[in-house]
């Protein structure tokens, strides 16, 4: 979608007053969180809430890339053993899986509702501009050291500077926090930056 048809949405639900939820025009992520719910990418909870600070599970970040994906056709395979073929995520769990988006957490699991932390999105995100959306994402952004960089896990350091370099992700107050998990406005947040650097 053209930012100027997102942007004018997003105006349109603002001035009638017609946030998706509850709690999200007092939230600094209240644009990333009310387009991505326009879109149907997210969803709040049964009490017309979306929380924005509550921690985002690895599940769920699937849920999304899936959506965002255009919701193919996919099977419910069982490519992990606490993944039933049943569970509300089974297929788009199986989806990321088969595209190379999620490897899991070894020894054959998925660790679903695990909260996912704030490296292990960056890469689930890096893979996803590559293997799904196939696009190089910009060198646009200065990328200086973090000050946690040695906190960041090798399997998602390249990740994570990539992201840094495309200024999707800019840290906390010179660090990263790679290992701590990452809230529902972040992600939304994240994302909105990455299909920008994206598009």
């Amino acid at each position: 979608v053209p930012r100027s048809q997102r942007d004018a949405a997003l105006a349109l639900a603002a001035k009638s007053g017609g946030w998706l939820y509850t709690d999200a025009a007092s939230c600094w992520g209240a644009t990333e969180i009310q387009w991505f719910g326009l879109q149907g990418a997210v969803n709040g909870y049964s009490d017309g809430a979306f929380r924005p600070n509550n921690n985002i599970s690895r599940a769920e970040v699937a849920v999304i890339l899936y959506r965002l994906a255009g919701s193919p056709e996919t099977e419910a395979a069982a490519f992990f053993f606490d993944v039933k073929a049943e569970d509300w995520c089974a297929k788009e769990v199986a989806w990321a899986a088969k595209e190379g988006i999620v490897n899991g957490k070894g020894n054959g699991k998925f660790d679903p509702n695990a909260n996912i932390t704030r490296q292990d999105l960056a890469l689930m995100l890096s893979r996803f501009v590559e293997k799904v959306l196939k696009k190089t994402l910009p060198e646009t952004a200065e990328a200086p050291a973090f000050a946690d960089n040695a906190d960041i896990a090798a399997y998602a350091s390249e990740a994570v500077y990539q992201l840094q370099k495309a200024g999707i992700v800019s840290g906390i107050n010179g660090r990263f926090l790679p290992l701590e998990c990452a809230n529902r406005a972040v992600a939304c947040q994240m994302l909105d930056n990455l299909l920008k650097a994206a598009a």
